[in-house]
């Protein structure tokens, strides 16, 4: 269905964002280790 892919592929790319801005915010401003578990 391709509805559903492009919803899967939509998600795919957010996450993608999600986790480089997490990467940046983060070497900018590490977190104390007890954080990242």
């Amino acid at each position: 269905d391709l509805r559903e892919r492009e919803r899967e592929s939509r998600s795919y790319i957010r996450n993608i964002f999600y986790f480089e801005l997490g990467k940046k915010l983060w070497e900018e401003k590490p977190v104390p280790e007890s954080l990242t578990n």
